[in-house]
């Protein structure tokens, strides 16, 4: 029937939290979904119905992965390095954020992310093509950091008024790199990243 999928991707039994989908370097299309476990699966459209798991939740050895997010991922995006690397920002609902370059399935991560869930994360090109990640939580702060050298300590944060339920980044006509977060309460702000 005209209504059926095209495809069906499984690659588990946990409930799906997020979904990515984003185009890679060679520009094959690519999916990424974050589960209520914490499990990370990557589909090339183009080449396979077989997911491949990033951050498996024990090692070889029996001892839980450094990489494993150990709460839900609740969002999720996918983004080029300014050195041509295809790079998954994660965020957890710990409020843990790790960013995965795809190529060798390793993950950066910090241990002071948001005090809660990571409600949302967008990229975006600062000043001098500087690509920053903007981070919101349940902690009601927006956080940036900086993917290249991603470390335990964040950039600067500003506090807002709720909860933030939506984050997109976008470059003004002027150059500057711009927030609008999206709260609760139905409440829009635009805010100057630097």
């Amino acid at each position: 029937s005209k209504d059926a999928p095209v495809r069906e991707l499984r690659g588990g039994d946990a409930r799906i939290n997020v979904l990515a989908a984003f185009t890679g370097a060679d520009g094959r299309a690519l999916v990424a979904a974050g589960d209520g476990e914490g499990v990370l699966r990557l589909w090339d459209l183009d080449r396979s119905d077989v997911p491949r798991v990033l951050g498996a939740h024990e090692g070889n050895d029996g001892q839980e992965g450094h990489e494993a997010h150990t709460g839900q991922i609740t969002t999720l995006s996918g983004f080029e390095s300014a050195d041509g690397r295809l790079l998954l920002a994660v965020g957890d609902a710990t409020g843990a954020i790790r960013v995965w370059d795809l190529a060798t399935a390793t993950a950066r991560h910090t241990r002071s992310g948001h005090q809660g869930a990571v409600t949302a994360l967008a990229v975006l090109t600062g000043s001098r093509n500087r690509q920053l990640l903007a981070t919101a939580g349940d902690d009601r702060t927006l956080r940036l950091w900086d993917p290249a050298a991603f470390v335990d300590a964040p950039g600067p944060h500003t506090r807002h008024r709720d909860r933030t339920q939506t984050l997109v980044t976008v470059t003004s006509t002027e150059g500057r790199p711009t927030a609008v977060l999206a709260d609760r309460d139905g409440i829009v702000e635009v805010r100057d990243a630097r």
